[in-house]
């Protein structure tokens, strides 16, 4: 470096400044190489807590849509009759129809426990309901279908 000017060791200092800074900046907007994907136990909770999320937004077929097939057929089954008499069809009116108010007042207040083992996931939470003191522990089970995580037991 003996034989660099004043000027040209200055202006490489500021681009090594310079570099510093950008990757500082994607160190803290998780970006590029420092970018961390969330885990399966993440997806798995976030399935769980989206389902809630638009049961309070009152998006039905989206809730539905987080269910696996055989969940919303069991809904459609255990609703039977009844929905059939009201004109009801598919899981998401029968939910409005049936559970909406519940629903839609029904937040998760604690994530207990993720485990996931394979394309399966158990997430332990407790809920607070509308009319209720204190939360209620419960356990859903999911499934990885394609790539996303599907509740497979809602409980209802």
């Amino acid at each position: 470096m003996g034989n660099l000017s004043e000027a040209t060791r200055r202006r490489i200092a500021a681009l090594n400044l310079l570099a510093a800074i950008a990757v500082a900046a994607l160190a803290i907007f998780d970006v590029g190489p420092f970018s961390n994907p969330p885990s399966q136990a993440e997806r798995a909770q976030g399935a769980v807590e989206g389902f809630f999320a638009d049961a309070q937004q009152r998006d039905f077929k989206s809730a539905c849509d987080r269910l696996t097939g055989a969940e919303q057929r069991a809904i459609e089954q255990r609703a039977g009759s009844i929905a059939a008499r009201e004109g009801l069809k598919g899981c998401d009116e029968i939910l409005k129809a049936f559970l909406g108010d519940q629903l839609a007042g029904t937040k998760i207040t604690k994530v207990a426990d993720v485990r996931v083992s394979g394309n399966q996931a158990v997430v332990d939470a407790t809920l607070s309901t509308p009319g209720t003191k204190g939360g209620q522990s419960t356990t859903f089970h999911l499934f990885l279908i394609g790539d996303e995580w599907k509740i497979s037991d809602f409980g209802v």
